[in-house]
């Protein structure tokens, strides 16, 4: 029975939200990068921009990183995601997204989807989920929906987790979808969530719906027909995962 401690499912939430979303960019000189890019795009501004540039710094950064990110030479373009995340700049959300669909390289991809991940806005998401109607890679396809759910978490807007939760037949997505909502706690999503936990055909779904629910679903909040449905799963389930979920 110890499997089925407190101590031992403690992590279970953190370690399925967190092992997602886990991406450690490389340090970057600011200073040399904005050297590097006034050299190569300075010149080519016309004497309003840099007027305009001259008395609003963030205006000179974020032209400087707009030419940046489409740079010819790939360091560059990835030094100049960086630093546009480090700033939080989310004007170039729309940008991003346009250069997530565009970029065929899958290591780049991934960047301009962490990118948009950190600085993304919840009314550019429907577009990113349109996206994902043509995209086949699996590796892509959770990123992206883990990308969503970060934009959701920090804006508050569950409707394209919701929509990806409920419509995706993609594993890896509706997966991610899934963990997101329980990440935003949002009871909004409870009876969507409740249903895919209690009723769904596929165990990895169940399982993660489980996992969901145990934020969307406080503590003490549940009512007796709850805790009966969710016992009567723990002793039916033939997954060791998703009885692990139900303990927790």
């Amino acid at each position: 029975l110890n499997i089925f401690s407190t101590i031992y499912s403690e992590g279970l939430w953190k370690k399925y939200i967190f092992r997602m979303q886990k991406f450690n960019p490389p340090s970057i000189n600011e200073e040399v990068l904005i050297d590097i890019l006034k050299k190569k795009y300075k010149e080519n501004l016309s004497d309003e921009t840099k007027k305009k540039e001259e008395t609003n710094k963030n205006i000179n950064l974020s032209s400087l990183l707009m030419k940046g990110i489409h740079d010819k030479e790939g360091a560059i373009r990835k030094a100049s995601l960086i630093i546009i995340v480090k700033h939080k700049l989310k004007e170039f959300s729309k940008t991003l997204i346009d250069k997530i669909s565009k970029t065929e390289n899958v290591t780049e991809k991934k960047w301009f989807i962490w990118a948009f991940g950190e600085v993304g806005k919840s009314k550019d998401v429907l577009a990113l989920v349109e996206y994902l109607r043509g995209e086949k890679n699996p590796y892509i396809l959770n990123l992206t929906a883990t990308a969503i759910s970060k934009v959701a978490t920090k804006d508050g807007s569950i409707t394209p987790l919701l929509m990806l939760a409920k419509y995706s037949k993609n594993l890896y997505v509706k997966s991610s979808a899934i963990i997101g909502l329980g990440k935003i706690g949002d009871k909004r999503a409870f009876e969507q969530v409740w249903k895919m936990a209690t009723t769904h055909s596929t165990k990895e779904i169940r399982f993660v719906s489980v996992v969901a629910l145990s934020n969307i679903l406080k503590p003490g909040n549940a009512n007796k027909k709850q805790l009966q449905v969710l016992q009567g799963r723990f002793e039916e389930s033939k997954s060791i995962f998703e009885k692990l979920a139900l303990a927790f």
